[in-house]
């Protein structure tokens, strides 16, 4: 019996892949090394992504400010949310529910950059029935915030000078509705006072 000539005998399927897989790929394997690398699979080649190890840094990724890691690849590892200023609309201090400040008194500001630094400028009044008189209060107070894992929630140490006694407040606070809103304590008068402060974004 004789055999089919060369050109004629049929290739048989392992030998066809393996053509293809192998020596027969030559052309795949030049496109293949032409398209861009995504070592992470985010969705970013290398190009475009400031760390292409890490699938959650890419642009576009949500930035957690403060945590040491520029995200979403635009330089900057980003602002807390409280960074800003803020203008004082309510101020309360006493004790026990009965307040030592004449109401609708307070005016001031809260500055807080990006470095974190504070700047607590209060203006307000103790009534009257405190002290014997009417006693004008103008605080300015510098101290640094400390952010909670809520973001939004900071803590506030500020310290300053009145009438030759040191003065601080010691506060936790929260951003809310475009008002910033924050509890703890008033030292004034040599005692330390129940204090609530609201502020609006200016």
């Amino acid at each position: 019996m004789r055999l089919p000539p060369p050109s004629s005998r049929a290739v048989s399927p392992l030998l066809a892949l393996a053509l293809v897989l192998g020596g027969g790929g030559c052309a795949s394997d030049g496109a293949a090394k032409s398209e861009p690398l995504d070592a992470d699979f985010d969705g970013f080649v290398a190009a475009d992504d400031c760390d292409d190890s890490d699938p959650y840094v890419h642009p576009g990724a949500p930035e957690q400010a403060g945590d040491g890691v520029d995200a979403d690849c635009d330089g900057d590892d980003g602002a807390y949310a409280y960074v800003g200023t803020y203008a004082l609309t309510y101020l309360y201090a006493g004790f026990s529910g009965f307040p030592i400040l004449t109401e609708d008194t307070e005016s001031g500001t809260l500055t807080v950059d990006p470095s974190l630094a504070a700047v607590l400028s209060i203006g307000t009044q103790i009534d009257e029935d405190v002290v014997g008189f009417d006693l004008p209060v103008d605080l300015e107070l510098d101290g640094t915030t400390v952010p909670m894992p809520v973001p939004g929630e900071f803590t506030l140490q500020a310290t300053g000078e009145w009438n030759d006694e040191e003065v601080y407040v010691n506060w936790t606070c929260e951003t809310a509705s475009g008002e910033l809103a924050c509890l703890g304590e008033l030292k004034l008068l040599g005692y330390g006072f129940e204090n609530e402060a609201v502020f609006d974004v200016e």
